[in-house]
């Protein structure tokens, strides 16, 4: 099996950065999407789909390992990064890359915020994991190409 295809080169691209290869214009956009994002967490937490979908999260219960923003909730990672996406995403008021048509932070931002939270990584960590997510996320949307939506 060839070891450059073109996954196995991107795979090793993802893998290597790490915050000291960030500049602070990228590092200071990051904070900026992180936070848009909370804003449309926020502003989705009482949409009727979101309340419907807390309950169900509340009633499943289990480890409390990661926060659940609209309620300050903690539930297991999974179940909280599905409560931030689905509260992130429901208002449409999220980001959007227009080459793909595709809202990379209402699926990057829950998932990265999730994990950072559960192994506590540092947020420098949760900083390059932004950046891993939207490099994937964007790279496949655009290879999707719009017809997705």
């Amino acid at each position: 099996m060839p070891s450059n295809t073109l996954t196995s080169e991107f795979a090793r691209f993802v893998n290597r950065l790490s915050y000291s290869d960030l500049s602070e214009n990228q590092i200071y956009k990051i904070k900026t999407f992180f936070l848009d994002w909370l804003g449309s967490a926020y502003a989705g937490q009482n949409e009727p789909p979101v309340r419907s979908l807390l309950e169900v999260v509340r009633g499943l219960g289990g480890t409390p390992e990661s926060t659940i923003i609209p309620d300050n909730l903690k539930s297991m990672s999974l179940l909280a990064a599905l409560a931030n996406g689905a509260s992130s995403h429901v208002v449409e008021m999220d980001d959007l890359h227009r080459g793909s048509v595709f809202h990379p932070a209402a699926s990057i931002m829950p998932a990265v915020f999730a994990m950072a939270e559960k192994e506590r990584a540092s947020g420098a960590d949760l900083i390059v994991g932004i950046l891993v997510g939207y490099e994937v996320g964007i790279r496949i949307a655009m290879a999707v190409g719009q017809s997705h939506y």
